[in-house]
């Protein structure tokens, strides 16, 4: 039996659903440290038996849910002030060093990290083209 299942939504993005625990998860969640203090917890390597990492972004850092909630409601552009920068650069510093090391990451963006999980996708994109083209990782 497969562990994932993947399904295909507009513009042809395909999403997979775990079946498997076997990942190592980091969360960008209001009472969590910052992304790159828990990837260096782990010292930056990737050292579970599923060969796999999620980034979850959920809310910003100290924001309770219902405060992100209502800031970002109705969730149709990004609420300036309410993204940390820092969350991108992290995210894609671990994807990066993911790649280097070929496991495959799930990246979960919920609305509430800044308005638009759309928006914020397209702007951790942006940033990997970036490094990709300058070669920062």
């Amino acid at each position: 039996m497969s562990r994932e299942a993947h399904v295909r939504i507009c513009g042809g993005l395909e999403v997979r659903f775990l079946r498997s625990t076997r990942r190592l998860v980091f969360s960008h969640w209001a009472w969590l440290p910052p992304l790159r203090k828990q990837f260096a917890k782990v010292k930056m390597e990737f050292f579970n038996s599923g060969k796999q990492a999620v980034i979850r972004l959920i809310t910003p850092l100290r924001m309770s849910y219902e405060e992100s909630y209502a800031k970002a409601f109705p969730f149709d552009k990004m609420i300036n002030g309410m993204l940390d920068p820092e969350m991108i650069e992290d995210t894609v510093k671990i994807v990066n060093e993911a790649i280097k090391d070929k496991i495959p990451v799930n990246l979960i963006i919920n609305n509430r990290a800044d308005g638009n999980a759309p928006l914020i996708a397209q702007k951790i994109a942006d940033r990997f083209h970036m490094e990709r083209q300058q070669r920062l990782f």
